[in-house]
């Protein structure tokens, strides 16, 4: 979104988009790890289903507030500002201490059903 907001050469877009799809290829794996290891199996199926119903929810809402917001502002505010809201939530999530030290859970008792 920066680099169209910015009118980029299409070559970069196009570098840039390639980037960001093998960072989110990468981010997507560490996410359903760290969900399969963080999450009782027993409700990992629920937790997975509210999580794409979260991720996918207002994405329709965002679509329709696009068109109006670029009329009103323009194309390239409305670009630069959804960047600048990306980044902007991404670096609030990554500043908190229990996203940033997420680790592995090495103890397997946690993670099994309830007998």
């Amino acid at each position: 979104m920066l680099l169209l907001g910015l009118a980029a050469p299409v070559w970069t877009i196009a570098g840039a988009q390639v980037l960001y799809g093998a960072g989110m290829a990468f981010a997507v794996t560490l996410w359903f790890t760290a969900l399969q290891q963080h999450v009782p199996p027993h409700v990992l199926s629920r937790v997975s289903a509210y999580d794409w119903l979260g991720s996918t929810a207002l994405r329709p809402v965002g679509l329709v507030a696009a068109g109006p917001i670029a009329t009103a502002v323009s194309v390239r505010t409305t670009l630069l500002g959804a960047a600048t809201l990306v980044v902007v939530s991404s670096l609030a999530l990554l500043s908190l201490p229990s996203v940033r030290s997420l680790r592995r859970r090495e103890d397997t008792e946690a993670t099994q059903a309830p007998s």
